[in-house]
Parts: structure tokens; sequence; C-alpha cells
């Protein structure tokens, strides 16, 4: 009997050390255990750990040894309370940890990989209060490794399309009292990236303590992005500090699928507070090659549209190198109606408010400073006004526009005191020295939709005190006009009218012509001109089209004055009767060149018709007039004693320019010179600088047929003239009877000495 208990305590050491053999073995060899039977209860553990549902599918498979841990095939992780509505989904799992904590019931050491993973942030993130519990239920994890081999992120976009961003790779600890870090890295449009965050401990998040404190950084084609703050739960809430940093913006802007020039260098520094459907950017600094700007926003989306309200200051704005932030256009741009459909629906979608102050504006078309704009949006309204100096000129902006519907749109700006370097920027203005006292443009449409908001739309601008130089036959002349607008219509025709002086005689225009319709389909249009100089009037209407990628404008003209000396003023250059005239023709105007036809001509008792041509080309140099006058009577001597006399130069004086280059075909069937009737009057000549060499004539006078040729050089003050000529059957009495009877200033002796001084028989 004594022996017994002594073998049953034997057989009890033997099993006990059997037992711990075997534990030790376990913890010492690893071992791959089959874990179905397990599924839910892994899942649950992890769920409370995680503070989310999870859902193994697939392969699971229990580790043994000093790292015991779970091989699983698939694991998603969804529902989480930080973020509802984001799901992870991770393949080619394996987690691990120190088998001594796990037996207290502390998950310490762990280590978990994963071939692949998918993460997917929804839309709008909100927070759900975690359950009372939740602080007190969860057992102790402390996180010493995480890898992710590949990782693709989805990120929401304005569109139905998310944004699909592959990770290369991921690294990640978060130990239970220390603060979480996480690493990540790959490529997006051929640039590297990088990311790395710390946040509080996991216990922190798990728990949902009240505040957390958040450290991360990023890099990505040359930019350094960094981000501290603070993120609270139960509302969901974040306060942070951003700043952005990159020597290169045009780097960026094309990495992140834009097109941009260079850039240089770019700073950025705010404040950002996001509390449920709030949120706010504060203390926000811009430094840029194109701006420096200082200013706020703030943005609420609980009200029944979203409400924007900005507040910015910009000391500086470089207009060049702010064009070159633009994208490039696109190749197809929308037509004009449905561009104002797009915005008149987005001023339906939210409300905004804007204080907006520029310092300066730098390398622009104009040079700007103290600009202003204050602008609200309510409920599909726009009010906007602003001021500013621009090229030392005051100017106002006032804009309202309504897409509540109908459509409206109310718009005028106001510049005064323009100087003539502003306006000599436009093309071919600088040469017309302009000045100008005010100028106002005025907009108004309203429509149904946008097409009909085009077919009613209003535009009138107004000049006051406008002062130019008209280049006029070589000279300059000045035109002073009280006023002059240009008002246009979509579906009327354009009016310009204008009143003031031209040359110091007073003078009145007025164009109508096409609608603003015609003008942007293209189509040809009709034009009529009124002007009234002095005691002149010209009468044109016709149409303009475009040919061959030029304007072209063919008019009927009728023109008649008083007395034509009264013109002197608008051409200084040509010595004009103090006779009456009358023309009516045809206005050819093509490209650079232009021509007029004469069907009927009368200047006094000369009458007939004619055609001036010029084929003048700005860019190939002058190019002279061509006139041809076909006439059935010239009264040579009523034309010459109604010229002005011809005044002797001031001494000292600038010598005149000589008379502008043409060439002339001249023709009459009658004609009277110093008292002597002549028939079949023919004259070629061509002038170049003032001076007419060997030009051909040929008339009949008293029976007789004269032919010859003239020079005249009227380069100098004082003209000189050179005549040779030949008659036939020449009636000298017949030719002095003029002289004798006392109708002519000329001599036949004083006849004959200047034809042989001229050398002519």
């Amino acid at each position: 009997m004594s022996r017994t208990p002594r073998r049953l305590a034997a057989a009890v050491g033997a099993l006990l050390a059997l037992a711990l053999l075997g534990a030790a073995l376990l913890a010492m060899v690893e071992l791959r255990i089959p874990a179905d039977p397990w599924r839910a209860r892994i899942a649950a553990a992890l769920a409370d750990a995680l503070g989310c549902r999870v859902a193994l599918v697939g392969r699971l498979v229990l580790l043994s040894g000093p790292r015991p841990g779970v091989d699983a095939a698939s694991v998603s992780v969804y529902e989480c309370p930080a973020a509802d509505g984001a799901r992870v989904a991770l393949e080619g799992v394996t987690v691990r940890a120190r088998l001594w904590p796990l037996l207290r019931g502390e998950a310490r050491g762990v280590e978990a990989s994963a071939q692949r993973a998918e993460v997917a942030v929804p839309r709008q993130l909100r927070a759900r209060p975690a359950a009372p519990h939740a602080a007190r239920s969860g057992p102790v994890i402390d996180v010493a490794h995480v890898r992710i081999a590949s990782l693709t992120a989805s990120l929401p976009r304005a569109d139905d399309a998310p944004l699909r961003i592959a990770i290369d790779a991921l690294e990640a600890s978060a130990p239970a009292d220390a603060p979480t870090a996480v690493d990540a890295r790959g490529t997006f449009r051929a640039e590297p990236w990088r990311i790395a965050l710390t946040g509080p401990p996991l216990g922190a998040l798990r728990d949902g303590t009240a505040e957390t404190r958040i450290q991360a950084t990023a890099s990505y084609a040359g930019a350094e992005l960094e981000a501290r703050g603070a993120v609270r739960r139960n509302p969901l809430a974040v306060d942070a500090d951003v700043s952005l940093r990159t020597p290169a913006a045009e780097r960026l802007v094309t990495a992140l699928g834009g097109s941009a020039a260079p850039l240089g260098a770019l700073a950025l520094r705010a404040g950002i507070a996001w509390s449920g459907r709030r949120a706010a950017l504060t203390a926000l600094e811009l430094a840029s090659e194109a701006i420096a700007l200082k200013g706020s926003a703030r943005i609420d989306w609980a009200g029944e549209r979203p409400a924007l309200d900005v507040d910015a200051q910009a000391s500086r704005l470089d207009a060049a190198a702010l064009a070159r932030w633009q994208a490039a256009p696109d190749d197809a741009p929308r037509p004009l109606a449905a561009t104002i459909e797009r915005v008149a629906a987005a001023l339906n979608r939210a409300d905004v408010k804007l204080e907006l102050a520029i310092g300066t504006v730098e390398n622009g078309p104009v040079a700007a400073r103290d600009l202003a704009l204050a602008a609200r949006l309510s409920g599909g309204r726009l009010v906007a006004a602003g001021s500013g100096v621009v090229d030392a000129a005051p100017g106002e902006l006032r804009v309202e526009l309504d897409a509540r519907g109908p459509l409206a749109v109310d718009a005028q700006a106001t510049v005064k005191r323009l100087p003539r370097e502003t306006l000599g920027r436009a093309e071919g203005v600088a040469a017309l020295d302009p000045r100008v006292g005010a100028l106002t443009a005025t907009l108004r449409a309203r429509g149904p939709d946008a097409a009909r908001l085009l077919r009613n739309a209003q535009t009138r601008l107004v000049a006051t005190d406008l002062r130019l130089a008209l280049p006029i036959a070589g000279e300059r002349i000045e035109a002073r006009l009280r006023t002059a607008e240009l008002d246009a219509r979509a579906q009327r025709s354009l009016r310009a009218k204008a009143a003031g002086t031209l040359g110091g005689q007073p003078v009145t225009l007025d164009v109508r012509g096409a609608s603003v319709a015609a003008l942007v389909d293209g189509k040809p249009w009709p034009v009529r001109v009124r002007v009234r100089l002095a005691d002149a009037r010209l009468d044109a209407r016709g149409e303009i089209a475009t040919e061959s990628g030029e304007r072209h404008a063919r008019l009927a003209v009728d023109f008649a004055a008083t007395r034509l000396d009264r013109l002197t003023a608008l051409l200084p250059r040509a010595p004009l009767p103090a006779l009456p005239a009358a023309l009516r023709g045809g206005v050819d105007i093509g490209g650079e060149a232009w021509h007029v036809a004469a069907d009927s001509l009368a200047v006094g008792g000369s009458r007939g018709e004619g055609a001036v041509r010029s084929a003048r080309k700005i860019a190939a140099g002058p190019a002279p007039l061509r006139i041809s006058l076909a006439l059935a009577n010239l009264d040579a001597d009523e034309l010459v004693a109604s010229l002005p006399a011809r005044a002797a130069p001031a001494p000292g004086a600038a010598r005149a320019r000589p008379p502008a280059d043409l060439d002339l075909a001249l023709d009459a069937r009658r004609a009277t010179a110093r008292g002597i009737a002549l028939d079949a009057l023919s004259l070629r000549s061509g002038m170049r600088g003032g001076r007419i060499t060997a030009a051909p004539f040929a008339f009949g006078a008293s029976g007789a047929r004269v032919e010859g040729a003239l020079d005249a050089d009227l380069s100098d003050e004082i003209p000189r003239y050179g005549l040779k000529a030949t008659a036939t059957a020449l009636d000298v009495a017949r030719l002095a009877a003029p002289w004798r009877s006392g109708e002519s200033r000329c001599t036949p002796a004083g006849f004959r000495r200047r034809a042989r001084r001229a050398g002519g028989t």
C-alpha cells in the first residue's frame, strides 16, 4: 500500500512534466492550426480592439510559437465610428504578438503585414459617438510594426469617379502609450510622394479621448506640406496649422494635371478649423511670385445651401505671373449660352460674401492700385461693387446678376481722366494721340434663358471730352468731341454718335450698322453713315462683309458742300476752291486699299465723273493715289480764280512737305483756260516727291491741235513749271481774241515771252 501513493505522485508529476513540455514546445515551435471553429470569436476580438466591424473571409490559421498570431486570406474593416462610411480591405494578412502578454489578455509587440490593401474614403466624414463602455471594454493593444506591400486608396472627388492613388509601401507603429506613426510612399503621375503622420497613442484613439494631437508631413513634386494640430471627438473636429512650400510651383501644378508656365516659388500658411458642417481658414498667408496675400475664409454647410465668407487683402499682384497660372484652354470651348447657363446654375448653389483689396498690380497691361471689391451672393442674386485707380485714372464698377429667373444682368463701369498712354496701348490707337475725360460702359440684359438673354443684351459706351489727332492726307487734324456714344443691341442695329469739332469746324457723326448677333455670326451687315462738317454733308449707305478673312465695305456716297474752301482746316495741304461741290458715286474699301468712283462730280461749273484709287499697304510703305477724271466741262479759269492766294512763307518757317504722290488721268470734252475755249483736253501725269516730269497733254483750241509735255516742281515754296508744245493749223488771231477783248489777264506779248522761256514753239 505504501507504493501506491508514490506511484500516483510519480504519474501525476510525469503528466505535469509532459504538459509543461508540451506547453514549452508550443511556445517554442511554430505550428499552423486551422481556426475555422474560432472565426467568429477572433472577428469579435478584433472588432472590440479596433472599435469597428470586422469580417474574416477565406483562409484562417492560428500560429503558435513565441509570437503566436493569425494568418488570414482576407480581412475587411468597416463601420468605424471615427469615419462612418470608410472601408478597409486587406489580403494576405499576418498578425503576431508576444506570447506572455497575450496570456494576461494584452496584445503587446504586435507585428502585422499585408500583401495588398484597399482603402475607400467616403465623400463625407461624420463621427458617430462610441458606446459608453468603449473606454473600459477593450484590451490593451500595442502595435510594434505594420507593413503593407501594396495599397490602393480611393478618395472622393467633385464628380462621380473617385480619385485612385496607388501606395507602393506603408509602414506604421502604434504603441499603447507612445505616439502612433505612419509612413507611406508611392508614385502619382510619375512624381514620387511620401507622407509621414504622427498621432496619439492607439489606446487614446480607441478609447475616445476628448482631444488628441497630430502632426503630418508630406512631400510631392518638390513641394513640402506640414500640418500640426488637434483632433476632437463627439463631435468630430479638427484644428490645425498648415504650411506648404515649393521652389517651383509649376512642377506641382503639372503633376496634379494642370498646365502652367514657370511659376516660381510659393509659400502658404494657414490655420484650419473644421467641426461638423462648418470649416474656417484663418490667418491665411500666401506668398509667391504672382501675389502676396493675407486673409480668412469660412464655409458653412448647415443651411439650405453652402455659405462662403471670404476676406482677403493682397499687398501686390503680378498680373504677368498670375496669367501663367491659367490652365490650357479646352480643345472644344463651350458656346457662350452654355457657359451662362453653367454660371447661373452655380449662382443658385451657394451664398457668398467676398471682401477683396489689392494694393498694387504689377506687370499688367495697365498699372493699377488701391483696388477694392465687395460682392454678396444670396439666393441666386449677386451684387458687387468695386473701385480703384487704373493708370492714374480713378474708376468704379457696379454689377448685379439675378439667376433666379428670369436671368438678368445690369453692369456699369466708369473711368475718369484716362491718360493717353493707357488708350495708346490699343492697336492702331497710339498714332491718334487720344485723350478722354471720362469713359462709361453699360451692359443690360434680361431673358428667361441664356439664349434669349443674349438676344436682348444692350451695351452702351459713352466717352466725354474725347480728343484725337487724326492723320488725314499727311496732316494731323485735331478732333475734339464733346460726346461720343456707341449703342449696341443684340437684335437691333448698332448706332454710334459723336458731336464736337474737327479741324476747328463743327462736326456731327451718326453711324448705324449691324446688330451684335450679325457681328457674332460673321454675316454681311448694312451700314449708314451721316457726317456734317461745317456746311458740308456726307451720306453713305451700303454693306460690310468679310471676304477672305478681311472686312470689305461697299457704300453708295452722296456728298455736297456749299463752299469747298471751308474744309481747308480738314485738308490744309490741299488748295480748295471757294466753290460749291457735289459728288455721287460709290466707295469700295477692302483690307488696306480703297476706291472712290464718282458717277456725278461737280465743282462750280466743272462737271463730269471720276475715280480715285489707293492701293496703299501699310507694311509695304506708301503707294501713289490714282486719280482718273472724265469731265464734260472743265472751267479752269473759275477754279484758279477761286483758289486762295498762296501766302509767302514766314522767315525761319519749316519747309512744307511736298504734295502726296499721285497718278492723274484727265480727260475733258470742253475746257476754258486763260479765256481760251479748249476741246478734247487730255493730260497724263505722275507726281513723285512733288515733281512732275514730261507729263503728256493734248487739246484742241481755235481749230488747232496742240500736243506737248509738262514739267513741274511743287516741292519748293515757289513752284516752277516748264512747257513744251507743238501746234498744227494754229490761228493766232483767233487765239489772241480773248486778250484783245480784255477777257484775260495775260497779254500776247507775255504769252510769247513765257513760251520762249519754256523752250516751246
